[in-house]
Formats: structure tokens, sequence, C-alpha cells
């Protein structure tokens, strides 16, 4: 994972680390590399893609070099409460899609 400003906290989920964090940090992680013109890369992963990850180290390498992994799915929030971090949240990748076009329209971005 190269680097997520706001979004320091992972949790290593059958091998790929996966960012802890709120909708609303995930977004604002997102705006804040738009506003500075940072190229970067987003995964929104389910358990599907870990599993993948899991049994092919190509696109596990492809993942753990996103920006940001956000959780998108039951057992991986599931996972991430039971390493402590109880107030995390499910962030749907439309969800993240919808509130993120929504904050870019309001800045100009």
């Amino acid at each position: 994972m190269q680097d997520s400003q706001n979004i320091v906290k992972v949790v290593d989920i059958l091998e790929t680390k996966v960012n802890v964090g709120t909708l609303a940090e995930y977004v604002q992680t997102i705006l804040e590399w738009a506003e500075g013109r940072k190229s970067a890369y987003v995964s929104v992963a389910n358990t599907h893609m870990l599993v993948v990850a899991k049994q092919d180290p190509a696109f596990r390498n492809v993942l753990n070099c996103a920006n940001l992994i956000v959780p998108d799915g039951g057992p991986l929030v599931s996972k991430i409460k039971r390493n402590g971090y109880i107030f995390q949240e499910r962030a749907a990748g439309y969800d993240l899609t919808v509130e993120l076009m929504s904050r870019c329209e309001k800045l100009g971005v």
C-alpha cells in the first residue's frame, strides 16, 4: 500500500492490507489527492477479491500497491472489527462513488 494520508491504519486480511476508516474519511482522502493533483488509485475490495488475491500473488500485489483499499463487504468489516476497530463500517463502492461525486460537484474538483 503506497500511502493514504488520512487513513493510516490497516488490517491484514488474507495477506492483503485493507484500510480502516469511515466513508467520510475515505472520501476526504481521495478529495485531498484530487485537489493536490496526486496520481493514486483506490480499490474497493470485497471478500471474493481478497480470496482471489490470496491465491494469485500478482493480483495481490496489484491490490497491495493501491493507495487506498476500501472494505466493501460484511465479512471484511467483521474481520476489521475483530482486530479492535469496532467502529468500522462497510463502504460500498456505490456509496463511495455517489458521495465522492457529490462532494466533487460542490467543490468544483
